[in-house]
């Protein structure tokens, strides 16, 4: 099975470039959305850079040891230009540049085109073939207002899942709406998909920082955010069968789920997952 390193760029520690938005906040977002829809939608591995690892060098050797098929580094740019850039090692890498700019263009982003950068690290020390997407400019008000909404994140990310999944020629999941959110999906692996998803250590134990990185989620507050989808998957494994389809949706019948399981588990009864009122503490079986 193919394997994608999604990097987002910077780190917790570095903010990358600051304007009217703050650089590395967009880039998480951008890289959740993207993961979520390759798992989603694509038979393929993925690992996420969890925010800790800032060395160049130790970012390119993980990618190189796990033995990733492509790196994708999700940036954006600061320094006053408009529009999508896609950075490339050498000209042959520029199809690799030119299938990402496709399907940014076709989200709605204009584009200055595939850039070769020889000199940066993660595009020269990676194994594997290697792109930096640098979404839009921070520092341009006109340019960063059309892609710092929660949907405007959620559609560049996929643009770059889409762009991925044709690069490497992935094969698509089988896509049924009646089908069940899931039948039998582990603890471990939830947790393992939550802190790929938050940006947290992906090591499948639930801990402080697994809880920390946690987001509220509902029909009302974040309803499409990347995590949506496994705790979908995970309420149905523990018999919320009411949940549904796992659609990354968080609606009524995510709702009627995610109140029953509170009731059923102690937790305050209105529709929320937040560590603040126990519920993803429960779900994380860390209470």
């Amino acid at each position: 099975m193919m394997k994608i390193y999604i990097n987002p760029g910077h780190s917790d520690r570095d903010p990358g470039a600051v304007g009217y938005e703050t650089e590395r906040k967009l880039n998480v977002a951008v890289c959740q959305h993207m993961d979520a829809h390759l798992q989603a939608h694509f038979l393929c591995e993925t690992r996420m850079n969890p925010g800790t690892m800032d060395s160049l060098s130790e970012i390119c050797g993980d990618a190189n040891s796990w033995g990733a098929d492509l790196f994708v580094s999700n940036h954006f740019n600061g320094g006053g230009g408009d529009g999508y850039e896609a950075l490339v090692h050498n000209e042959n890498r520029v199809e690799l540049g030119k299938v990402f700019e496709k399907y940014v263009v076709q989200a709605g982003q204009n584009s200055r085109g595939v850039k070769l950068r020889p000199g940066l690290a993660v595009l020269k020390n990676t194994n594997m073939p290697a792109i930096i997407n640098e979404g839009a400019f921070v520092d341009n008000f006109t340019d960063i207002q059309d892609w710092n909404e929660a949907a405007e994140l959620k559609a560049l990310g996929e643009a770059y899942a889409k762009a991925a999944a044709e690069f490497l020629g992935l094969e698509q999941k089988p896509v049924s709406e009646e089908a069940p959110a899931s039948e039998d999906y582990s603890l471990e692996q939830f947790v393992r998909d939550v802190q790929n998803a938050t940006g947290s250590r992906v090591d499948g134990i639930a801990g402080p920082e697994t809880l920390g990185n946690t987001v509220t989620v509902s029909a009302r507050v974040n309803p499409s955010h990347p995590v949506v989808a496994f705790v979908q998957k995970r309420l149905y494994t523990l018999g919320y069968t009411q949940v549904g389809a796992a659609d990354g949706i968080a609606g009524p019948k995510f709702d009627l789920a995610v109140k029953a399981f509170q009731k059923d588990n102690g937790c305050y009864v209105d529709g929320e997952i937040t560590a603040k009122n126990l519920t993803w503490r429960k779900l994380l079986a860390m209470a």
